[in-house]
C-alpha cells in the first residue's frame, strides 16, 4: 500500500505552483518555464521510493514465485499481423471488481487518484487516473517512457522530460489514464521483468499495452460516462502506443513524442556497433522480423490512423543520422497508398528528447 501522506504531499508539491506556472507559461512560453524548473535524474529515484514503485516492481517477482500468474488473456482480439509480438490472439482484460484507489488528491483543476487493477492473468497494474473538475472533453491515454513515473507526468514544480504533460492535458479538459510501465529506471530492468513474466506464460508487451487499453474501463468503473479517446506516447511509450494501435485497429488519434527513426538504420549503424556490449535493445527488438514493430514498417499496420509526431531537433537518437525525415517520408508514402497522407503530421521543435506538447495538445483537442 502506498503511504497516502507521502503521495498527497507530493501531489500537493506538484501543483503548488500551478497558478504561478500558468502565468509563466502564458507570459514567457513553455520553453522558458521548463528552463526555469527542470527535473534532474534523481527524480526517478525519488518517485521510485516515495510512490511505492520499488515495492510494486519486486512484488511482481513474488507473485510469480507464488504461482499467482496464469497464461490467460481474455480481452479484445489482436490483429493477426502483430499477434506474435503480443504472444497471443487477445489482449488482457481486467478482473471484475479489481479496481481500488490507493491514494487520492484534489487540486484546483483536477482530482488525481493512484489506483490498482488486476489483469485476468493475475498481474497487478498501478497507475494514475486524473479527472478535471470541469466536464472532460475526452480521455487521453498517456504512455510514459523509461526513467519516469505517472506521478512525475503531473508534477509542474519539478518536471522531467515528460514535461508535466499529464497536468497539462488535464488543464485542457482531458481526463488522463497513465499506468506505470514497470521498470527500475532503465531499459534493462524492463527487459529483465519481461523475461521473468515470459516463464509464467505472460507477455510483458501484451500486459502493459493492455494496461493502456483499459483506460475506458477505468473511466467506467469510476462512474463516468464514456468519452472520446486519444493517445499520447512519449519515448518508449510511443512504441507501445503505436503497437497498441496496430493490435486493435481502433484508429485512435495518437501523438508520438520523442521517437521517430528508421530502427533498422539505428541497429545496423556504427554508433550501435560501438555500443553492442551495452544494454540497449529491448525484448521487442529481439523478436524475429522485429523491424515491422517499429517505424517506418509499422505504419502499414497503423494507416489510416491519425498520427502526430513531435521530435526535438536535438534528440540524440531521433534525428537525421538515423533517418528521421526519410522515415517520416516513408510513413507518408505508406499512408498515401490508402489516400491518407494528410493523416500524419511532423512537428520538429527546438529541444531534445522530451515532450513539448503545446501544438500536440491542441491537435488532440481538434480530433475529439
Amino acid at each position: 500500500m502506498v503511504d497516502r501522506r507521502k503521495f498527497v504531499a507530493c501531489c500537493a508539491a506538484s501543483v503548488a505552483c500551478s497558478a504561478g506556472a500558468a502565468w509563466i507559461i502564458k507570459s514567457h512560453g513553455i520553453n522558458k518555464f521548463f528552463e526555469r524548473d527542470t527535473c534532474t535524474a534523481k527524480c526517478f529515484s525519488e518517485d521510485w521510493l516515495r510512490h511505492g514503485y520499488e515495492k510494486y516492481y519486486y512484488s511482481l517477482f513474488e507473485i510469480a514465485r507464488a504461482g499467482g500468474l496464469a497464461p490467460i488473456a481474455s480481452g479484445p482480439d489482436i490483429r493477426a499481423d502483430i499477434q506474435y509480438a503480443f504472444g497471443g490472439a487477445h489482449l488482457h482484460d481486467a478482473k471484475p471488481g479489481s479496481l481500488k484507489t490507493l491514494a487520492l488528491d484534489q487540486t484546483d483543476d483536477y482530482s488525481l487518484r493512484k489506483v490498482e487493477l488486476i489483469l485476468d492473468c493475475g498481474l497487478p497494474v498501478h497507475g494514475c487516473f486524473a479527472v478535471p473538475h470541469t466536464t472532460p472533453r475526452g480521455l487521453a491515454i498517456l504512455a510514459h517512457g523509461m526513467g519516469t513515473t505517472p506521478e512525475r507526468c503531473f508534477n509542474l514544480q519539478f518536471p522531467d522530460y515528460m514535461r508535466s504533460i499529464g497536468a497539462r492535458l488535464c488543464a485542457d479538459r482531458f481526463a488522463v489514464w497513465c499506468p506505470f510501465i514497470p521498470q527500475a529506471g532503465n531499459q534493462t530492468s524492463q527487459d529483465g521483468l519481461a523475461g521473468m513474466l515470459s516463464f509464467a506464460g505472460v507477455s510483458y508487451h501484451n500486459a502493459f499495452c493492455s494496461a493502456l487499453n483499459l483506460g475506458p474501463w477505468v473511466l467506467r468503473q469510476s462512474n463516468l460516462s464514456d468519452l472520446g479517446v486519444v493517445r499520447y506516447g512519449a519515448s518508449w511509450g510511443s512504441i507501445m502506443s503505436a503497437n497498441l494501435e496496430a493490435a486493435t485497429g481502433e484508429l485512435i488519434p495518437t501523438v508520438l513524442s520523442g521517437y521517430l527513426r528508421d530502427e533498422a538504420t539505428l541497429v545496423e549503424s556504427d554508433w550501435f556497433e560501438s555500443r553492442a556490449n551495452a544494454p540497449f535493445l529491448t525484448y521487442l527488438h529481439e523478436l524475429p522480423g522485429a523491424a515491422k514493430y517499429f517505424f517506418p514498417q509499422i505504419a502499414r499496420m497503423l494507416r489510416p490512423c491519425r498520427l502526430y509526431f513531435e521530435i526535438g531537433d536535438s534528440d540524440g537518437l531521433s534525428n537525421n543520422n538515423f533517418g528521421r525525415d526519410e522515415t517520416f517520408a516513408a510513413i507518408q508514402a505508406s499512408y498515401r497508398d490508402v489516400n491518407a497522407a494528410d493523416a500524419v503530421t511532423l512537428e520538429v521543435f527546438e529541444g531534445g528528447h522530451e515532450v513539448v506538447g503545446t501544438k500536440a495538445i491542441a491537435w488532440l483537442a481538434s480530433q475529439i
